[in-house]
């Protein structure tokens, strides 16, 4: 199989993904209407991602909305009682993207996260999370035949957050501090590269808000990453020859979408 019916064929499974998980999505939205998000764990999202890479001139933003699907079970961290527990919110995204910046190119990501939590005192919370972001562009070209490949990025981060409870609704913040983010490029999906490189980074964080009013039907949320410069990883050609000395520059997330119950 030729490189190019390689990446047919992974846009053609990723768009199935997608039309799947869009129906999947619509099949519970009567629910999603009338469900309420403190009795009901599982949720459906809609959302848009936007990624830039400010000082190499690089996008990827939204060409269709993302779609999530996710279990969550976080009431216990509203309460200030003993009662309150160890819990967690789980994640699986398919995100359709288009780049820009050595042309243009559509492309589709696809994201699973899963933080675990701990309260601290009264309505505050303390945890572990990862996040993994994978990017099918491999075997691909963009519109000025810039030659694409996969990209996988991985955080490990400690969140630190609380809920706050009004008249009108709930509201969540909470801080991300990165620990450890790896990524990794596979330049070998080229054609005349020897090597995958790995970048390590050790600077950044986020935040993530998040609102639900007092009828639980559902949740709008915002979250942001900013993340620092990483180190420098080798590539070399298929002759073995020197390619250069690379890094993942620094780099802004955002995403805003909104969740409903089902």
């Amino acid at each position: 199989m030729t490189s190019t019916n390689i990446y047919q064929s992974k846009v053609i499974l990723n768009y199935l993904k997608y039309i799947a998980s869009t129906l999947l999505v619509c099949l519970y939205a009567q629910n999603a209407i009338s469900a309420n998000l403190e009795e009901s764990n599982w949720f459906g999202d809609m959302h848009y991602y936007s990624y830039s890479e400010p000082s190499a001139g690089v996008q990827d933003n939204s060409r269709l909305p993302a779609i999530t699907l996710g279990y969550k079970n976080n009431q216990g961290l509203r309460i200030a009682d003993n009662s309150k527990k160890i819990t967690g919110n789980y994640e699986v995204s398919l995100i359709p993207t288009r780049y820009t910046g050595s042309g243009t190119s559509d492309s589709y990501y696809s994201k699973f996260l899963a933080e675990i939590y701990t309260p601290i005192r009264n309505t505050t919370y303390i945890g572990l999370g990862y996040r993994n972001l994978y990017d099918h562009f491999g075997f691909g070209t963009t519109s000025t035949g810039y030659a694409g490949y996969d990209r996988l990025s991985q955080y490990i981060y400690l969140p630190v957050g609380a809920y706050y409870t009004t008249t009108n609704g709930v509201f969540k913040t909470q801080m991300n501090l990165l620990l450890r983010g790896k990524q990794t490029s596979y330049l070998s999906q080229i054609s005349g590269y020897k090597n995958n490189i790995q970048n390590t980074q050790k600077n950044g964080y986020g935040f993530d808000f998040s609102y639900i009013p007092n009828t639980a039907k559902w949740e709008i949320y915002w979250r942001y990453w900013e993340i620092g410069s990483s180190d420098t990883s080798a590539s070399y050609y298929s002759t073995g020859a020197l390619n250069g000395y690379y890094l993942e520059p620094a780099n802004k997330t955002n995403e805003f979408g909104m969740r409903f119950a089902f």
